[in-house]
């Protein structure tokens, strides 16, 4: 790990996954999904910090957080089956989502008829994790051996006020590592051409797209 960084499971140090929830909420806060979710004005850091509760929450004993030692920044690195298993939950019925702390956070600052697009989102996600080592096993055989399993950047964010201080670089080398260390690959949807080029300084490839979405991976050699 980068010096600064740590990887932990979220019920392992409770202080710290509060930090990185607020974190990512106030990360997102000028996100342009507010709009098509009608935001309540103010609310606007509860909707990602619930979306990143709802996914800690569901792997509370597995090492998927990733933070930083002054808690402005964090990350949550999901691997393969854990992402399917979060989307097919999302996917199965609304009810059960909205009852979850992390989707109840939201509620407080989207409409209820809002939630389905939330859903939609992580879904998304994942399907854009799956076709990101599809498309870079299919240029390559060197994820081959993996059969299927990678790690893939389920939400990265670093507080305005933080930004600027390499913190985000340092989350995603710590995700690499973590990948290398796991001897899996390393998945990203990137938001879009700007977040890709970030990516891609970093040393990710672009492998595709999906939707409007650069896809980038990384594997150790």
């Amino acid at each position: 790990m980068p010096a600064g960084i740590r990887r932990l499971a979220p019920n392992s140090d409770m202080d710290a996954t509060e930090q990185a929830v607020k974190a990512l909420g106030e990360a997102f806060v000028m996100n342009s999904l507010h709009r098509v979710l009608q935001t309540r004005l103010g609310k606007e850091q509860n909707v990602f910090a619930g979306l990143s509760r709802m996914m800690l929450d569901s792997f509370e004993d597995q090492p998927v957080l990733l933070v930083t030692e002054c808690g402005s920044g964090a990350a949550v690195l999901l691997r393969s089956g854990q992402f399917a298993s979060l989307a097919a939950d999302v996917a199965s019925t609304p009810t059960p989502f909205s009852l979850t702390p992390g989707s109840l956070q939201m509620l407080t600052a989207i409409p209820q008829d809002s939630l389905p697009t939330m859903m939609q989102q992580v879904q998304q996600a994942y399907e854009a994790g799956l076709s990101t080592v599809q498309q870079a096993s299919s240029s390559s055989s060197s994820s081959a051996g993996h059969a299927g399993e990678y790690l893939q950047l389920a939400i990265i964010g670093v507080t305005p006020a933080a930004q600027g201080r390499g913190l985000g670089l340092s989350l995603l080398q710590a995700a690499m590592a973590a990948a290398q260390q796991d001897g899996l690959p390393l998945a990203v949807q990137a938001a879009g051409e700007g977040v890709a080029d970030f990516f891609a300084k970093a040393g990710m490839q672009q492998v595709g797209r999906h939707g409007l979405h650069p896809l980038m991976h990384w594997e150790a050699q």
